[in-house]
C-alpha cells in the first residue's frame, strides 16, 4: 500500500530505497511492500534478523506484493546492513543515518539528516508540534549535539514538523 501511494504521489520515479530507523511494528508496516518494488531495505545491523525474518517470512493467505514475485520467480528488494552510520548520494543531496546507543526506547534507534538541507527525522524520541520534552527529547537533544549536526527542522515519524529550538526548548524545561 505505501508503494503504491509513493508511486501515486511520485509516478514514473523508482522506489531506490527504504530505510528502518527501528524494528517496532509500526515502523516496519511497509517494508515487504518495498522489497515488493525492488527497493533496497538499508537496516542497521543490529536490527537486521527481524528484519530478515519479516522480510523473508510467506505471506500466503492472502499472497502479498512480495510473496507473488517470489512464487512467479521475479526478483525483489534485497537488505543492505550497515554498521552505525550510512550516507546515500544522489543527485547533489546525500542522505545520513546514524544509529544511536543509550535510548530507552530501542537499541540502536536509527536517526536520518539530509545536511544540505539541514533536517533532521526520528521516530519516536519528540513529537514536534507537541512542544513536550521528557527523557527520550533530551538523549535525542544530546545525540545531535554529539554528533555535531546542524538541524534546523525536525520531522517526526508519527507526524510533525518543527523548528529545531523546539526540542531545545522542551528539554530545558525539565
Amino acid at each position: 500500500m505505501l508503494a503504491r501511494l509513493v508511486a501515486v504521489q511520485f509516478p514514473g520515479k523508482p522506489i531506490r530505497y527504504a530505510a528502518v530507523t527501528h524494528p517496532h511494528y509500526d515502523h516496519t508496516g511497509g517494508v515487504r511492500g518495498m522489497a515488493a518494488t525492488g527497493a533496497t531495505l538499508i537496516v542497521e545491523k543490529r536490527h537486521e534478523s527481524a528484519l530478515r525474518e519479516l522480510v523473508d517470512a510467506k505471506h500466503t493467505h492472502p499472497a502479498d506484493d512480495l510473496e507473488r514475485r517470489r512464487t512467479s520467480g521475479q526478483s525483489a528488494g534485497t537488505i543492505e546492513t550497515y554498521d552505525t552510520t550510512k550516507a546515500i548520494a544522489d543527485g547533489g543531496q546525500t542522505l545520513e543515518f546514524y544509529a544511536i546507543t543509550g535510548s530507552p526506547h530501542v537499541e540502536p534507534m536509527v536517526l536520518a539528516y539530509v545536511p544540505k538541507s539541514r533536517v533532521l527525522f526520528q521516530s519516536d524520541l519528540f513529537f514536534p508540534g507537541t512542544g513536550a520534552g521528557g527523557p527520550l527529547a533530551e538523549h535525542l537533544l544530546a545525540s545531535i549535539h554529539q554528533l555535531n549536526l546542524k538541524v534546523d527542522t525536525m520531522v517526526g515519524r508519527h507526524g510533525g514538523v518543527g523548528p529545531f529550538d523546539e526540542i531545545v526548548k522542551a528539554t530545558a524545561k525539565r
